[in-house]
Order: structure tokens, then C-alpha cells, then sequence
């Protein structure tokens, strides 16, 4: 396994095989997880999770479970910056409206969120911001 401090990257290898494995993710995907599915960093498997889910997968299609917080600390890897933006295709952030910081505490302290400067749309809590082009959407 390879953790870039840099890049939060985590590659674990398989246990039978030694390839590389993808995080796999259960649940009705986010957009930024249908992209990352598309491009292949990512592995849906649907709405019912099983009590013994895998959290990894090689392309030999091993499966195994692994360590919790290395399968956490790769899906916010593989998901962070998504989805691209719509105008320039950069990466983009979550754009935090004031009074929902509490709902965003781990994605701000990881970079993936900001605070906006004026209240958002009634009922909205954030918006997605282009980190490139400052886009909101």
C-alpha cells in the first residue's frame, strides 16, 4: 500500500494477486461517484450492501475487506475535486453557505469545502464551485 501524504492516494494491493485494488462503494451514488465510476477509480455495486461487503477490488476481480480507514481515506481521494465543472472541466469544491459549516466539518478540514461570503438560495445548505475558474453551479 501507498499513501502520498501529498495526494491522500491510497493503493492497496491484492491479497491473493498483489494488483492494485479500486475502492468499491455501495449506496445510490453522488454524481461525483458516477464520474469516478466512468472513469474507472471507483467500483458501484447498488443500493443493498452485504453484511460482509468488500471495500476493495483488483481487476481480477478479487474482493476483500481491508483496513477501514485506508478505504475511507481512498474514496475521499478518488472522489475529492469531482464533479468537474461544467464550464472549464477543472475540479471543484464544495461551496459551503453560512450557518451549514457544521454539515460540512470534515470536508472543510480536508480542503474540499469553503465558506461563502453571502447567504446561498432559500433551502440551500452549498453549491459546487470550480477551484479553477470560480464557476458556481
Amino acid at each position: 500500500m501507498v499513501i502520498g501524504w501529498y495526494s491522500r492516494e491510497v493503493t492497496p494491493s491484492c491479497p491473493t494477486c498483489g494488483s492494485s485494488g479500486t475502492p468499491v462503494l455501495f449506496g445510490l451514488p453522488a454524481p461525483e461517484a458516477n464520474e469516478a465510476a466512468a472513469e474507472g477509480k471507483l467500483i458501484l455495486r447498488g443500493c443493498v450492501q452485504p453484511h460482509d461487503s468488500p471495500h476493495w477490488e483488483c481487476p481480477d476481480g478479487h474482493e476483500w475487506a481491508g483496513d477501514e480507514d485506508e478505504w475511507t481515506v481512498a474514496l475521499n481521494s478518488v472522489l475529492s475535486g469531482r464533479p468537474h465543472c461544467r464550464s472549464c472541466g477543472g475540479p471543484t469544491n464544495y461551496l459551503v453557505y453560512p450557518g451549514a459549516e457544521e454539515l460540512f466539518l470534515d470536508e472543510l478540514a480536508r480542503g474540499d469545502a469553503e465558506v461563502a461570503k453571502e447567504p446561498g438560495p432559500q433551502w440551500a445548505n452549498w453549491a459546487r464551485i470550480c477551484r479553477s475558474c470560480r464557476a458556481i453551479f
